[in-house]
């Protein structure tokens, strides 16, 4: 079983040093998330889940439904899950996981959802220059490099793992984002991420 609440703090320690600001509707204590669900009511059950599919595709995230939660200035989630294909987890890979939740942690709203740009299997660049995906994706290859170093080595040679370490110190510096972007598209060419 997974322990969610230790993925969801790993995920925003990572975030934090990426200097990626978790959304003003996320709470650790107060579940502004999950209203429909819950009956119409804040602060019930947070209704977050992992699931694991036999798939080809890529990890992704679901919710009921996405909301506003007035004055606050991001979306909130309703039964929000994430679904990652079994090679992941055969491959000792859980990296899909943290992925994922930034997405359930970072900054959102509802008109930026409805503007979201699908991966459809051909528009890789398009899809990943989105600011969610570049700060998810940015994430991901440092729990990687963190946690998954035997896989690190598998994908990337030791000058590329020391140009991505660099990379991601000048972010956690206050780098742009942008500028990161080279990097990502060496390590979706390398087959660090899919």
């Amino acid at each position: 079983m997974i322990d969610l609440d230790l993925y969801i703090a790993r995920t925003c320690v990572l975030m934090a040093e990426l200097q990626i600001p978790i959304r003003d509707t996320y709470s650790k204590d107060d579940n502004l998330d999950d209203f429909y669900s819950n009956g119409g009511r804040y602060g019930g059950p947070r209704l977050v889940k992992v699931s694991y599919e036999d798939s080809d595709g890529i990890s992704e995230m679901k919710a009921n439904r996405i909301y506003h939660v007035p004055p606050l200035r991001s979306a909130a989630y309703d039964a929000f899950s994430i679904v990652v294909p079994n090679r992941f987890r055969a491959d000792g890979r859980d990296d899909p996981i943290v992925h994922e939740l930034v997405h359930f942690l970072q900054h959102n709203t509802v008109e930026e959802d409805s503007r979201y740009i699908k991966f459809n299997g051909t528009n890789y660049d398009q899809y990943l220059c989105q600011r969610t995906e570049m700060e998810a994706h940015s994430v991901q290859v440092l729990d990687i490099l963190r946690t998954n170093p035997q896989y690190c080595a598998r994908s990337l040679s030791e000058e590329d793992a020391n140009a991505l370490q660099a990379a991601l110190d000048q972010l956690s510096r206050g780098g742009s984002l942008n500028s990161f972007f080279p990097m990502l598209q060496l390590c979706k060419a390398r087959g660090l991420i899919g």
